[in-house]
C-alpha cells in the first residue's frame, strides 16, 4: 500500500474523529434539552405518564449519555490519529446497534406494563443516539473505521519488515 493510501486512511480517521465529536455534542444538546423540557412539563402535570416512565426515560438517558461520552473520547484520539480512537467506535458504535435492537426485542416481549412504558420514552429517551441511528452513522463508522485501521496496521506491518535490523 502506498503513501496515498496510508493519507486517506488518516483523512478518514480524522473526519470520523470530526464527526463523532459533532454527533456526540449535538446528542448532549439533544438529551439536555429533551431531559429538562420532561421536567418542565411533569411538574405543571403529574401523575399523566405510564407507569415505569420515568425510571425507563431516565434509564434509556443515562446509556444514551454514557455511549455519547465514549463516542466524544474515540472522537478525540480519532483527531490525534490513534487507532484506541477506532476500538472504542467499535464498542459504542456496536452498543448502540446493539442497544437499538434489544429495546425493540424488549418492547415486544416484556408484559405491558413495562413495554408501553418503554415504547413512550424509547421516542424521547433516545434522542441522545437517534441523529446517529436515523442516518446510519454507527454502521458507516464501523466499515469505514475498521478499514482505514486495515490499511494503517498493514503499512506498520510492512515497514516493520522492510526496516533494516
Amino acid at each position: 500500500m502506498g503513501p496515498t493510501t496510508r493519507r486517506l486512511a488518516g483523512l478518514t480517521l480524522k473526519l470520523f474523529g470530526v464527526g463523532n465529536l459533532v454527533v456526540a455534542l449535538w446528542g448532549g444538546w439533544f438529551a439536555y434539552i429533551t431531559v429538562r423540557n420532561y421536567l418542565r412539563i411533569t411538574s405543571s402535570r403529574p401523575g399523566l405518564d405510564p407507569p415505569n416512565f420515568a425510571a425507563v426515560f431516565f434509564t434509556l438517558t443515562c446509556v444514551n449519555v454514557t455511549l455519547l461520552a465514549v463516542v466524544f473520547c474515540a472522537g478525540v484520539f480519532l483527531l490525534r490519529r490513534r487507532t484506541i480512537g477506532v476500538v472504542l467506535c467499535n464498542i459504542a458504535f456496536s452498543l448502540e446497534i446493539g442497544f437499538f435492537i434489544a429495546q425493540v426485542v424488549l418492547e415486544m416481549t416484556l408484559p405491558s406494563a413495562i413495554s408501553d412504558s418503554l415504547a413512550a420514552a424509547g421516542g424521547v429517551g433516545n434522542m441522545g443516539i437517534a441523529p446517529q441511528i436515523l442516518t446510519g452513522y454507527p454502521v458507516v463508522g464501523l466499515v469505514a473505521l475498521n478499514l482505514a485501521r486495515r490499511c494503517l496496521k498493514s503499512e506498520t506491518v510492512e515497514s516493520t519488515a522492510e526496516s533494516p535490523r
